[in-house]
């Protein structure tokens, strides 16, 4: 085990278990005691502890920028990658759609841009852009999901729009004004999206190659802590009362597709969390890098080797020069001023048939003197007997010879 997976793990447990139990007390007072139509909890409610928990919870999970540095490596070709993408970009969806659902009625569902805008016009615009960005970074949500490099071009372009989404969202929230602007779900809202969109641009950094590790996995945990914080306690509500927190009898901004999307973000930060800590360490492996080493060296000695070998193999070689002998380079350079403009061709080393055939076969053998016509030819003075037994003998010997063979 490395030592930031033992870290990290630390950190992810401590968040659960104070993000479970804020969320319990939350979830208890906004049953209990949320008044629907103030949109304000009662007084005595538990919601106080809860949210003195969840910010003690926050600032633990910022203490992770003082760990040590670690250089990960990424991956996205795992099953905690392809899940909760896909579950976030469906609840994106979703809420994309109901956006424009929204910004149509405030508009009182009017077509015409001169209408539209001729009420709310800044909170129209903020939410058409919502709107579209909505459903632009679900090509983000895709890339994310089936591009396995860790180092993606277009994921980074797409993940812009990932970014720009929840920031205008948290504006759009900002300017919904069926909610007072104090009301504790209201801000807790906004407070989540602003982290959403931060923790998103970190994200974005490990596509580009950039990563800052420390900073991405304190906004991850920090993104965790306030998304579940925010979605569960509304979703138990909604199915005990029918009823959405903050959303001042179903006027304002606050949809349970919006409580879903924080959920979908939840277990996605989560599960993002779980992989950063399980990642390997970007540094160099020791065998392989002594293996590599090995083969360098391996290398650079058959190189020489092979320099030595061909050094020795050309200097036992013969050159035409060892065979004929220098040839005088006065008698093939020309003389640019005897020539004028015409170069004259470069004479040949021209070969006689004695150096070529001595070359090839040695020293080539003396002609045999010619007999001169008037000379006699020298008559063999030896008896007839003694030349007629040499041939016998000869023959005897050839014939021993042969029988030997």
């Amino acid at each position: 085990m490395n030592k930031n997976k033992k870290r990290l793990g630390i950190y992810i447990i401590l968040m659960l278990i104070g993000t479970a139990v804020a969320t319990v007390l939350r979830t208890i007072a906004c049953v209990k005691d949320f008044d629907f139509e103030s949109n304000f909890f009662n007084y005595g409610s538990l919601a106080v502890p809860a949210d003195i928990i969840i910010v003690c919870t926050v600032l633990a999970m910022a203490t992770y920028i003082f760990s040590p540095k670690a250089e990960l490596r990424a991956n996205f070709s795992t099953g905690a990658t392809y899940v909760p993408t896909g579950v976030l970009g469906v609840a994106t969806a979703f809420l994309g759609v109901k956006i424009f659902s929204y910004i149509m009625a405030l508009n009182n569902y009017k077509i015409p841009a001169n209408e539209m805008l001729s009420g709310n016009g800044l909170q129209t615009i903020v939410g058409l852009l919502s709107g579209v960005l909505a459903f632009v970074s679900i090509a983000y949500h895709f890339f994310n999901a089936f591009v396995s490099e860790s180092r993606s071009v277009i994921r980074s372009y797409f993940s812009i729009t990932a970014i720009a989404f929840p920031a205008l969202y948290s504006i759009l929230i900002f300017l919904d004004n069926s909610i007072a602007l104090n009301e504790s779900t209201k801000t807790l809202r906004q407070t989540a999206f602003i982290f959403i969109a931060i923790f998103l641009l970190f994200e974005a950094r490990i596509s580009l190659g950039r990563e800052k590790w420390r900073l991405y996995t304190v906004f991850g945990l920090v993104s965790s802590v306030l998304t579940a914080y925010t979605s569960i306690p509304a979703i138990i509500t909604y199915f005990v009362h029918k009823e959405i927190l903050s959303s001042a009898g179903y006027k304002s901004l606050a949809t349970l597709e919006e409580y879903i999307f924080l959920f979908a973000m939840f277990i996605f930060t989560v599960a993002r969390l779980c992989l950063t800590a399980n990642l390997n360490e970007n540094k160099k492996n020791e065998l392989v890098e002594a293996l590599k080493s090995i083969a360098l060296a391996r290398e650079s000695e058959v190189e020489h080797s092979l320099a030595e070998h061909e050094s020795i193999f050309a200097a036992k070689q013969l050159s035409i020069f060892d065979l004929y002998g220098e040839y005088d380079d006065q008698n093939t350079s020309i003389d640019s001023n005897e020539c004028g403009e015409e170069a004259a061709e470069e004479k040949e080393p021209i070969l006689s048939d004695a150096v070529i055939y001595e070359s090839i076969f040695g020293v080539m053998p003396t002609e045999a003197p010619e007999i001169e016509e008037e000379q006699a030819p020298v008559e063999d003075e030896r008896d007839v007997e003694e030349i007629a037994e040499n041939l016998i003998r000869i023959q005897d010997i050839l014939q021993d010879e042969n029988d030997n063979i």
